[in-house]
């Protein structure tokens, strides 16, 4: 997330006043104990190795970056809810437990009906990508994301942050090809 925050006289932890933290996260703080859960009201620091948690309510500069972080999310969510990603990822996913399902059946000698139900789920996503071509694209993105290799994984996101945002999914996922196909001739070259 990236959040930078700069402490002022006012705060409680004598020890951060007039510090500037960095590279902070949303979270929810219950006064106890983080958590992915529940609506986001604070801000995660770690001033050295010590966490330090500060709540948004009442910070007026915490408030709006909140409040711009949380219209990002939201139509970023209906960008991808327009391009049919909610559909065509459960469709990945049932793809992808068709897979594992087919390839434990045939470590053990009968792949037969586990590959009835994975040819299914192969033609149900080719039929999804055919439908919903941006979200297909959107995969691409998700894929090269997954990448085990640095700059391939970073062009991954910069795609799906891009598309996001509203950019056009075939121009973005043609430069990311482009620029990864560069990335690894230009290695291939060092090596």
């Amino acid at each position: 997330m990236d959040i930078t925050h700069k402490f002022d006289q006012s705060c409680p932890k004598a020890e951060l006043r007039e510090l500037t933290l960095m590279n902070g996260e949303w979270t929810h703080f219950d006064g106890q104990t983080t958590s992915a859960l529940g609506e986001l009201n604070a801000v995660l620091f770690y001033h050295g190795q010590q966490p330090d948690f500060t709540l948004v309510k009442g910070n007026a500069q915490l408030e709006q970056a909140l409040a711009i972080y949380n219209a990002k999310l939201t139509a970023a969510e209906c960008i991808l809810s327009a391009i049919g990603w909610d559909k065509y990822s459960a469709l990945r996913n049932q793809l992808g437990t068709a897979a594992t399902n087919y390839a434990r059946a045939s470590a053990y000698g009968y792949p037969q009906a586990e590959a009835v139900k994975l040819d299914a789920a192969e033609g149900a996503l080719a039929k999804a990508a055919k439908k919903h071509p941006s979200a297909a694209l959107y995969a691409k993105a998700d894929n090269y994301e997954q990448s085990s290799n640095y700059t391939k994984s970073a062009l991954g996101t910069a795609a799906k942050e891009a598309i996001k945002c509203g950019a056009t999914p075939a121009n973005i996922i043609t430069k990311m090809e482009s620029d990864w196909a560069s990335e690894a001739a230009a290695a291939s070259l060092r090596s």
